[in-house]
């Protein structure tokens, strides 16, 4: 098997074991406090688009778009499960769009000045690279959290 293909095979049991939890994923309260503490390093003021990558369920970009209802959130991950898990929960708020999207091979044709990603490097083979893709899709002087 290829490099390549080997990946493949990761990206796809990473999606898949996801898929699989995302209806159980938020019974781990654990992720709700780092989401609120999340929330508390934005500066409001200098927040205006907003993208989350590896959403999850949406506990990061549904507080944040709580706390900071004028600015337009974009939010990804790579299991449909858990965007359709976080689309239900913010049902209410209309200052978030969801996608589903490969993190590694991010492309979403526009820029951020905050980019928020919890607990998602230590799953991909290639964080650095990652890394750097969502540099990418920063705006001067924007900020990765």
């Amino acid at each position: 098997m290829s490099n390549k293909n080997g990946l493949k095979e990761i990206v796809k049991d990473v999606q898949s074991t996801f898929d699989d939890v995302a209806l159980r994923y938020d019974t781990i309260k654990f992720f709700k406090i780092s989401a609120a503490h999340i929330v508390s390093i934005i500066n409001p003021i200098q927040a205006h688009k907003i993208l989350d990558v590896a959403t999850g369920t949406g506990n990061v970009v549904i507080e944040c778009a709580k706390a900071l209802p004028n600015v337009q959130f974009d939010a990804i991950d790579i299991s449909k499960g858990m965007i359709e898990v976080a689309k239900q929960k913010s049902e209410s708020l209309s200052n978030i769009s969801f996608f589903i999207q490969d993190i590694e091979k991010l492309n979403m044709n526009k820029k951020y000045n905050i980019i928020t990603c919890s607990y998602a490097l230590f799953f991909l083979p290639n964080p650095i690279d990652t890394l750097k893709i969502l540099y990418t899709h920063l705006e001067k002087n924007g900020k990765i959290i």
